[in-house]
């Protein structure tokens, strides 16, 4: 008890003397320390930090035996052309863009000039794959004519109606299709792969009427040619054009340009006539056997069970029509031959007029069709006839014969109506000069349908102008 009470008064002492050695610091000079420490502080640690970021890195080339050395990420830059789709370019395409003008993601409404139209309607910048760093368009754009039904696209392709087209990225397909029940066949319809495209063009294509198997008929890449479509159905590929004929020539007149020759299945007969949908024709020929023995027109002329009608319009008509038979109908395959055994006129001009009628005027219709008529070729093959065709540059009348050896010559303003005819009933071919040839106008057709004509030996037919 005593120690520790000596060990207190030993320690009171020592703060005496300490306090009595120092002087006693003011709460001002505490402050002042205190600062400076902090300050002191601060710098020692952006020292150290400085010392850390000075540190040398391993560098790639030194060789590290360590598992703990940190390996260095590497990082894929892409050039910022690769970031833009390909040119936007056509031909007649409108809405163009250059490479770097686009972005992914863009989506484009495009238009063509000229009455045409844009496939697609939007093409969309998009990249090829999502791994891909490249961008392509959505499509490939081509420009196509919004309707074919013009006198252009019928020159090439006649009752062509539209176009359609459909694609994707790689490449663009356009086909044709036609008017009504007609079927478009093409050879090769109209492709691109790479743009810029140029615009749609007409290929080699036809419109065929089809009722049937039109899908077979419309194939791809089928050959459009008549001899291709003639030669699938077994005929003679050479059998594109009928040659039809008869020695008795007087119906011969009612059988104009635009007439069919077309089968039914319904009688089984071949008819010739203005209108295949309504089974209106003015030739029948009809025979025993099915039909798939029927296909080829010209083999009716070999077989010995076919019977071969007419509609007589000279007579009147009961209502289904009056027919008389020919056995002389022939129908054949037209061929070279048949141009060279056409009817020949060594004549290039004729001039129709009429001698001067004694007790009654001159026919209305007579003087209207008289004048002179110079030799057309050029119009003789556009329309497909092979006897000689003269014109009348006036008053546009023609003076022709559908007849391939002249058996019945008209003169009309068109190639489709009879107001006035020459009949000859000779032996061989005959010219419209022709002494034999009874030449007649028309007068009325009467309720029964029966065509009255009435005979004129007043009218002439005479050559000016030889070959």
């Amino acid at each position: 008890m005593v120690s520790f009470q000596r060990m207190k008064e030993e320690f009171d002492d020592f703060g005496v003397h300490v306090s009595n050695k120092f002087p006693v610091i003011g709460r001002g000079a505490c402050v002042v320390i205190s600062a400076l420490s902090m300050a002191l502080i601060f710098v020692i640690i952006i020292a150290i930090w400085l010392a850390s970021t000075a540190a040398p890195r391993p560098s790639d080339n030194t060789s590290v035996n360590s598992r703990s050395t940190v390996s260095v990420p590497s990082y894929l830059f892409h050039h910022l052309n690769n970031q833009s789709c390909p040119p936007l370019v056509g031909g007649r395409l409108l809405t163009t863009m250059d490479e770097g003008q686009s972005f992914e993601g863009l989506v484009v409404s495009l238009s063509c000039r000229g009455g045409y139209n844009a496939f697609p309607n939007q093409i969309k910048c998009r990249r090829k794959s999502p791994q891909s760093p490249e961008l392509e368009w959505s499509h490939v754009p081509v420009c196509y004519p919004s309707l074919l039904i013009s006198k252009a696209y019928w020159s090439q392709t006649l009752h062509a109606r539209s176009v359609s087209c459909n694609g994707d990225s790689s490449k663009t397909v356009c086909r044709i299709a036609c008017i009504n029940d007609y079927i478009a066949v093409e050879r090769r319809p109209f492709v691109c792969t790479n743009s810029p495209c140029n615009p749609w063009t007409m290929g080699e294509s036809r419109c065929y009427m089809c009722d049937e198997k039109c899908k077979q008929l419309h194939g791809i890449d089928m050959n459009p040619n008549p001899e291709a479509i003639v030669e699938s159905l077994g005929c003679s590929p050479k059998c594109t054009e009928i040659l039809e004929n008869t020695m008795q020539g007087q119906f011969i007149k009612t059988m104009p340009p635009k007439s069919f020759l077309f089968f039914s299945k319904k009688d089984t007969e071949w008819l010739i006539g203005p209108d295949f949908r309504k089974l209106h024709g003015g030739i029948q020929i009809l025979a025993k056997g099915s039909n798939n023995e029927l296909v080829c027109p010209d083999h009716l002329n070999t077989r010995q069970d076919v019977t071969k009608l007419y509609i007589d319009s000279s007579s009147p008509s009961t209502g289904a029509g009056n027919w008389l038979e020919d056995d002389s109908i022939n129908v054949k395959c037209l061929e070279e031959n048949d141009f060279k055994a056409a009817v020949t006129c060594p004549c290039s001009e004729y001039k129709v007029y009429n001698l001067v009628y004694e007790n009654s005027t001159v026919p209305k219709t007579v003087e209207y069709l008289t004048g002179n008529f110079s030799l057309n070729e050029d119009k003789r093959r556009s329309l497909g006839l092979l006897s000689p065709l003269y014109e009348e540059g006036v008053k546009g009348l023609y003076l022709f014969s559908h007849h391939p050896r002249g058996r019945v010559w008209l003169v009309s303003s068109t190639l489709s109506s009879t107001p006035m005819r020459g009949i000859y009933d000779g032996e061989g071919s005959a010219c419209p000069d022709n002494n034999q040839i009874k030449w007649e106008w028309f007068n009325a057709t009467t309720p029964q349908g029966q065509q009255l004509f009435v005979q004129d030996r007043n009218i002439v037919i005479k050559c000016t102008k030889k070959l």
